[in-house]
Formats: structure tokens, sequence, C-alpha cells
């Protein structure tokens, strides 16, 4: 009986092992599982900052382009003065 009860004891301190290595396996995937879904919002936000960049860019490349011809314009005012 004693071989029995040496032997469950040593048994369930390996299954205490194997639950615990388990548990932290767990962990580690949930955890990976949370950064892959704040790594996925951070590439949406990134996309939509990169967008509105683009928009942002060629609304000041118009902005440019009139605000050269107001130079101009006014320029040659200057000179007629």
């Amino acid at each position: 009986l004693q071989l029995a009860q040496e032997s469950l004891a040593k048994k369930q301190d390996s299954l205490r092992k194997i639950e615990n290595h388990l548990r932290m396996i767990q962990q580690q995937y949930q955890d990976s599982v949370d950064q892959r879904e704040a790594l996925k919002e951070r590439q949406r936000v990134t996309g939509l900052r990169l967008e509105r960049a683009s928009i942002l860019i060629s609304a000041l490349a118009d902005e440019e382009v009139r605000w050269s011809h107001s130079v101009k314009i006014l320029d040659m005012k200057l000179q007629g003065i």
C-alpha cells in the first residue's frame, strides 16, 4: 500500500508540473493573441493616418500652386508701382 501511495504521490507531482507548464504555455499563447490583435489595430490606425497624410500632401501641393500664382501677380503689381 505504501508503495502504491508513493507512486501515486510521484504521479500527482508530475501531473502538477505538467499542469503548471500547460498553464504557462496557455498564458503565452493568450499573450501572443493579444499582441497580434494590438498590432492589427495599430496597422489599421497607421493605414488611416497614411491615407490622411496623402490627402493633406495633395491639398498642400495645390495650395503651393495657388500661392505661387498669387506671389507672381503681387510681384507684377509691385513692379508697376
